[in-house]
């Protein structure tokens, strides 16, 4: 049997149960660019540059 499991990252002092997808579209893609200039050096924000 395949267990899977789900994983949350969030930014240590962040709110963890925010999410960038509830926000308009615009402002989401504002966020991820913004997030992951600021965070580049980490994986998990990492991603937010092909968001």
């Amino acid at each position: 049997m395949n267990e899977r499991y789900i994983t949350h990252y969030y930014l240590r002092g962040t709110d963890p149960w925010q999410n960038i997808m509830h926000l308009p579209e615009k402002e989401a893609f504002r966020k991820a660019k913004e997030l992951a200039k600021e965070h580049e050096w980490k994986t998990s924000v990492g991603r937010f540059m092909d968001f």
